[in-house]
């Protein structure tokens, strides 16, 4: 299944409080997680960069979620 976003967020809703990437012109973002044993043992948000782009830079949003 594909989904496309302008952002991409992880949201703790018990604190209220948000990380966000917003999408990058070129970059593939890819989002993920693990569970052990019934426990979140890793999750993320990844750029992928085409092999010819030289410069990548990004914002990161941290704040509460409305």
């Amino acid at each position: 299944m594909r989904f496309l976003a302008d952002e991409a967020s992880f949201i703790d809703s018990y604190d209220n409080i948000a990380f966000t990437l917003k999408r990058v012109k070129r970059a593939r973002m890819f989002r993920g997680r693990e569970l052990v044993k019934g426990r979140l043992a890793w999750s993320g948000l990844a750029y992928v960069l085409p092999q010819d782009l030289i410069n990548f830079d990004y914002d990161i949003r941290i704040g509460r979620f409305v």
